[in-house]
């Protein structure tokens, strides 16, 4: 948590990219579809504020593996996965790397 709350810190608000998936559910099984949304300065300050904010406020818990049984000793706790346990992870990083990824727009925002 340290590392990410100093990768925030250190982050570029300019740098910030704001990405919506979207779960398209057929016949054929379950795909997504991805678009990049175009956001302005101060919003990429926004997103990186709350994200630092989100990370200070879960410091203070414990960070444990995921299991069956969760702790119960009264901390509150975040269990984590290993990257490769995440379901569509990959997917969704190939999504949103695409060079050709849809862009929207402030005109269309209900797209």
């Amino acid at each position: 948590m340290e590392e990410l709350l100093k990768s925030l810190n250190e982050s570029d608000e300019n740098l910030v990219k704001l990405f919506f998936i979207k779960k398209l559910e057929k016949q054929s099984g379950t795909s997504y579809e991805f678009v990049k949304s175009s956001i302005t300065p101060a919003i990429g300050k926004d997103l990186k504020t709350h994200a630092s904010d989100q990370v200070l406020k879960n410091l203070k818990n414990k960070i444990i593996g995921y299991d069956i049984l969760p702790c119960t000793d009264g901390d509150t706790v975040i269990e984590t996965l290993p990257l490769k346990d995440v379901p569509h992870l990959s997917e969704f990083i190939a999504g949103i790397a695409d060079k050709n990824i849809k862009i929207i727009t402030i005109p269309d925002p209900e797209k």
